[in-house]
């Protein structure tokens, strides 16, 4: 497999995510450790927790953002979920900058031909494809939008 040369790479850490999970884990251990209530956690659950809530954060810890030669590829966490898309299939001319909402939420959101990918509210880039528009939130739009046009007429 051919190693492809990364030519942007933004990393947006999903505190959203990190800091309430991580609260949860450490009630429920010191809840089972020093045996907490009048019916204390028993192991097996307090292992249950754990693992789901280490899992979340896992998966949802950070958003990466990565160009390449002749793709922008969106990772969640540790790269479970993720989606590429070949800079071919984008209408450069249609790309542009946009705000997202703090009620459109974090994280994949799918929506009337939308697609949005973000840890936060704030600025994103609107890339269309076909009748798809993905959202990405990034405090880099300029940029972005500059490496995905060099890309896409190099390509060409």
């Amino acid at each position: 497999m051919e190693k492809r040369k990364i030519i942007y790479k933004e990393v947006q850490f999903f505190w959203l995510s990190i800091i309430p999970a991580l609260l949860f884990l450490s009630v429920t251990i010191f809840a089972y450790l020093y045996k907490l209530g009048t019916k204390p956690i028993p192991l097996y659950m307090t292992i249950i927790i754990v693992f789901i809530f280490l899992v979340i954060i896992l998966v949802t810890y950070k958003m990466t953002i990565i160009i390449d030669d002749d793709t922008v590829s969106i990772s969640f966490g540790i790269g479970l979920i993720k989606k590429t898309i070949n800079i071919s299939n984008i209408d450069y001319k249609g790309i542009k900058k946009t705000i997202i909402p703090w009620y459109d939420g974090v994280g994949i959101r799918f929506g009337n031909g939308i697609v949005l990918y973000n840890t936060k509210s704030g600025r994103g880039i609107e890339l269309p494809i076909d009748s798809k528009k993905y959202i990405i939130s990034t405090k880099n739009y300029e940029q972005i939008k500059n490496i995905i046009i060099r890309q896409y007429t190099f390509s060409q």
